[in-house]
C-alpha cells in the first residue's frame, strides 16, 4: 500500500480527508491539522489537531496524539491528551495513558492502563484494574511522565 503524500510529509500542517481502507502513520511521522479518515487508522508517530476516524483508531505504544478525536472504535496502547468521543468500543491496553475526557458506549480497561480526567462509559469492563474515581485534570504538563513540550 502506498502511503498518501499527506502522510509522508512529517511535521507539515495538513487538512485532508482520506478514503476508506486502512491507513498508517509510521513512527517517524509527525503531523498537525485536521484529518478525516473513512476507514481504519493506525498512528505510530505523533499527531496534533482534530481527528475523525470512521473505523478503528489504533494508537501505537510509542505514539502520542494531542487534540480532539471522534472515532467509531479506539485501541489505545500509547498516549492521548485531549477529548475523545468513541461511538462504540474503547480499549485501553497495558501502559496506555489518556489525559482529558473520554466517552464511549463500551470501555475496556486493561491492567496497567491509566485515565487522568473524566470518563463516561455506558458499559465498562475492567480487566484486573482497580476502579478509581475520575480526578479533574489540574496541570497535566507538570504531572505527566511524558515530556510533552518536547513532542512538537
Amino acid at each position: 500500500m502506498q502511503i498518501p503524500k499527506v502522510m509522508r510529509d512529517a511535521g507539515q500542517n495538513w487538512n485532508s480527508e482520506l478514503q476508506s481502507g486502512s491507513q498508517t502513520m509510521g513512527v517517524h511521522i509527525a503531523g498537525k491539522g485536521e484529518l478525516i479518515v473513512g476507514g481504519d487508522l493506525t498512528i505510530e508517530g505523533r499527531f496534533l489537531g482534530k481527528l475523525q476516524v470512521k473505523g478503528c483508531l489504533t494508537v501505537g505504544k510509542d505514539a502520542i496524539v494531542i487534540g480532539d478525536l471522534i472515532v467509531t472504535n479506539l485501541e489505545l496502547q500509547g498516549r492521548i491528551n485531549g477529548s475523545v468521543k468513541v461511538a462504540n468500543k474503547a480499549v485501553f491496553h497495558n501502559g496506555s495513558f489518556l489525559s482529558g475526557s473520554v466517552s464511549a458506549s463500551l470501555g475496556e480497561m486493561m491492567e496497567g492502563s491509566h485515565i487522568s480526567g473524566e470518563r463516561s462509559f455506558e458499559r465498562s469492563i475492567d480487566r484486573d484494574s482497580p476502579v478509581e474515581k475520575p480526578q479533574p485534570v489540574t496541570d497535566f504538563y507538570q504531572e505527566s511522565p511524558m515530556p510533552w513540550h518536547q513532542v512538537f
